[in-house]
């Protein structure tokens, strides 16, 4: 992988206890990438099979991503504000926490 900034705007979706991509390392992508950390705090590996299903606030951060790649913005992604998701069935709980 790249350990470079990405020339587009882009984020890192993480959480404390991912068993694959420890936080720290996730943090350290996101700085190498200019990238926005979005940290879903004790979620585990964020995929189906974890049993995660619909993400409307992925869907919107997808979109303020295609937006930024059109329009630029004047300041590093880097520091951006969070964005959250709802938890599985099992979690039921929210999960926004910026990661600075």
């Amino acid at each position: 992988m790249p350990l470079r900034l990405l020339p587009f705007p882009s984020a890192l979706v993480a959480s404390a206890n991912d068993p694959y991509l420890e936080l720290d390392r996730a943090k350290q992508l996101a700085q190498h990438w200019g990238s926005r950390l979005l940290n879903l705090g004790l979620a585990g590996h964020i995929n189906v099979d974890s049993g995660f299903g619909p993400w409307p606030e992925g869907e919107a951060l997808l979109r303020e991503l295609r937006a930024g790649a059109q329009h630029p913005p004047a300041v590093s992604l880097s520091n951006a504000a969070s964005a959250g998701r709802a938890a599985p069935a099992r979690h039921r709980r929210t999960l926004t926490t910026l990661v600075t």
